[in-house]
C-alpha cells in the first residue's frame, strides 16, 4: 500500500502572533490510500485537519522554541497519529 498526502494548507503561528493574540500550528491535507499492485484507491480521507499546540504569551513562546520539537515536525506527527487512528478498525462495544 501507498499513502498519498496532498497538503492543502499549513499554518505555523509566529512568535509575535502567539505573544499578542495566541494561536496554534495546523495543517489540512487530502489523504489517499492506494493498492500498489492494482493501483486502485482503497480509501480516501479528504480535508483531514490537525493542529499542534503552541506556547502562548512571552513565556510560552520562549519555552516552546527552547524545549519543543520544530512546529512542522509536531504537525506531521499529529497528522500521522490521527490518520492511523482513523484507519484502525474500531472495536465493537458490548
Amino acid at each position: 500500500m501507498r499513502v498519498d498526502v496532498h497538503i492543502k494548507s499549513i499554518t505555523v503561528a509566529s512568535d509575535a502572533q502567539r505573544v499578542l493574540v495566541g494561536g496554534h500550528h495546523g495543517m489540512t491535507a487530502d489523504v489517499t490510500l492506494v493498492d500498489l499492485r492494482t493501483k486502485s484507491v482503497i480509501v480516501t480521507y479528504p480535508a483531514q485537519s490537525v493542529s499542534a499546540p503552541a506556547g502562548q504569551g512571552i513565556g510560552g513562546a520562549l519555552l516552546d522554541r527552547a524545549l519543543m520539537p520544530d512546529p512542522v515536525d509536531r504537525i506531521a506527527a499529529n497528522f500521522a497519529f490521527k490518520y492511523g487512528e482513523w484507519l484502525r478498525p474500531s472495536e465493537p462495544r458490548t
